[in-house]
């Protein structure tokens, strides 16, 4: 295969992780659905808060029945099983009194519960569980990137590759694979499924001249693997060279794919699918114009491992979109941490001074200017426990 415009080789970035849930209704208020223009932004002053106890949800509604607003949306099943102490305060802000309810509820019976603060100016909270459906370990593997150096060999030494690489046990084989050759290949940060995937149309004569298909599919979970004959013609005359083009400009940009990752997956299909010698590749950057001149199959098989790539890319921008947004709340944090520590810093000045005065009439204020110190110290320890959550989320996201 001819690649008239030379790229170097390049990595697949595909790691992909679930996307979060969309707002829900809140199941006490059934029939009423939750829309950005329902929700109001919470009032700018503060608020009195004299709740004389019970659950969790009627809290929350004391709260909002206080500021004039509706901007709690509550997705947590469980929301009237936590019980809630008697709270009376006075000038508290609207953000305090949400973020005190972990401090005041027995977490142990609900260490899911969060409650996250959304949109653009932070202005909806969220009550929901952290709670995630986990994959069984093989499959999460089949979607793990990992570093392939194949130096050749049947489709099933490639599988057991694919394997030992990833710790996935649930790829299936079928067919003659100890007699399918797979050409050397290498990758970086690419899943098995998508390795596979891509692979999949490829077409080998064996040695017994049998004409075989790579077919794979996943069917629940359980990636298939099949080599099948191929009974099409193998004449010129059904399998005419034709020229295609495609447009490569919605799979990159800024935390998507690049354009040696998408031209790398597309030359291994090709070669695999043994057109390699026949097929002529030319992609014109400023258009992000990807044209090809080859066999009906090839340009089918391209066709096919373009679908997959978009999707790869798709998620990689989803995914880049959700490290920014943890990247922000984090610097948002970052700064409370700083205007918390301020703030404990002049409150500690004024109790040193008043401590030094001779003045009673100021030694009056102490124990006032010592409660004020404890709950700024308690949120600033709240703040850092949320930074710490933050960073292993942007951890997590990262890989890393």
């Amino acid at each position: 295969m001819i690649r008239l415009k030379t790229l170097a080789a390049a990595a697949i970035a595909v790691s992909l992780l679930p996307s979060g849930g969309a707002f829900a209704q809140d199941p006490a208020d059934e029939g009423q659905s939750v829309s950005a223009s329902a929700v109001q932004s919470p009032a700018l002053g503060n608020i009195d808060i004299d709740f004389p106890g019970g659950t969790l949800r009627e809290y929350f509604r004391h709260l909002q029945d206080q500021a004039g607003v509706n901007n709690i949306v509550i997705q947590y099943e469980e929301i009237d099983k936590i019980e809630m102490p008697r709270v009376k305060l006075s000038g508290v802000h609207f953000a305090d009194a949400i973020t005190l309810v972990p401090s005041l509820i027995d977490r142990s019976n609900h260490p899911n519960l969060r409650i996250t603060p959304v949109g653009m100016n932070r202005s909806i909270y969220v009550a929901y569980s952290e709670r995630r459906e986990q994959l069984s370990p093989s499959e999460n593997s089949i979607q793990t990137p990992i570093t392939v150096d194949f130096q050749g060999g049947s489709l099933a030494d490639f599988v057991r590759h694919l394997q030992k690489e990833s710790g996935a046990r649930n790829i299936l084989l079928r067919g003659p694979s100890d007699r399918f050759e797979i050409k050397p290949v290498e990758f970086k940060a690419v899943t098995p499924m998508s390795i596979l995937t891509a692979f999949s149309g490829a077409e080998q004569v064996l040695q017994s001249g049998e004409r075989m298909r790579l077919n794979v599919e996943n069917r629940a979970g359980i990636l298939l693997v099949e080599v099948l004959p191929d009974t099409r013609m193998v004449h010129q005359q059904q399998n005419p060279m034709r020229t295609a083009s495609w447009s490569l400009a919605s799979m990159r940009g800024h935390g998507r794919l690049t354009s040696d990752q998408i031209l790398t997956a597309i030359e291994a299909a090709v070669e695999v699918s043994g057109g390699g010698d026949s097929t002529n590749l030319r992609f014109h950057e400023e258009t992000s114009l990807l044209i090809v001149s080859g066999g009906s199959d090839t340009l089918q098989t391209i066709t096919s491992v373009l679908g997959q790539l978009q999707q790869s890319s798709d998620e990689a921008a989803r995914q880049h979109q959700r490290i920014q947004e943890k990247h922000y709340e984090y610097k948002a944090l970052q700064a409370r941490e700083i205007q918390l520590m301020r703030a404990v810093d002049r409150i500690n000045d004024s109790i040193q001074t008043i401590d030094e005065s001779l003045d009673l009439n100021r030694k009056a204020s102490l124990p006032l200017l010592e409660q004020e110190l404890r709950t700024t110290e308690g949120r600033l320890d709240f703040v850092r426990e949320e930074m710490a959550i933050v960073l292993d989320q942007l951890k997590e996201l990262r890989g890393s």
